[in-house]
C-alpha cells in the first residue's frame, strides 16, 4: 500500500528492512527531494543506480547503508512513486540531474 500526502510517500515494503540501529520497519516515508541531496549523492561517486539510492535513502532518513537491503521490486516500486519529484520538466523528462535519466554526468539547462 502506498500513502500520499502533499509533502510525503509512504511505501509498504515487500519484506520488513532491518536497519543498522537495529530497529526493523515495514513502511518508507520519503519527503521530497532537496538540492543538497543531488550534491551529495554526486559527491560520494558511483553510478546512476548508486546516485538514485543515495538521495532516496536522504529522502526517507535511512542510511545507504540501509537502503542498500531494499529488494529490487520495492527500490523500483519507490522509484515510480517519488517519479514526479525527481522529473522537472511538465513532459516527465528528467534535467535535474536529479532523476536516474542522467547516464552521462552533465547536467544540461534547460
Amino acid at each position: 500500500m502506498t500513502e500520499n500526502t502533499e509533502d510525503t510517500i509512504s511505501v509498504d515494503l515487500t519484506k520488513p528492512l532491518k536497519l543498522v540501529s537495529g530497529d526493523t520497519t515495514s513502511k518508507l516515508v520519503f519527503r521530497e527531494p532537496e538540492l543538497g541531496d543531488a550534491i551529495d549523492a554526486e559527491e560520494s561517486g558511483g553510478g546512476p543506480v548508486l546516485r538514485m539510492a543515495f538521495i532516496l535513502a536522504r529522502m526517507c532518513g535511512v542510511s545507504i547503508d540501509d537502503f542498500r537491503k531494499i529488494r529490487p521490486r520495492d527500490f523500483n516500486r519507490i522509484e515510480q512513486k517519488t517519479k514526479h519529484w525527481l522529473d522537472d520538466d511538465a513532459d516527465g523528462e528528467e534535467v535535474s540531474g536529479l532523476g536516474n535519466g542522467e547516464q552521462d554526468g552533465e547536467i544540461s539547462p534547460s
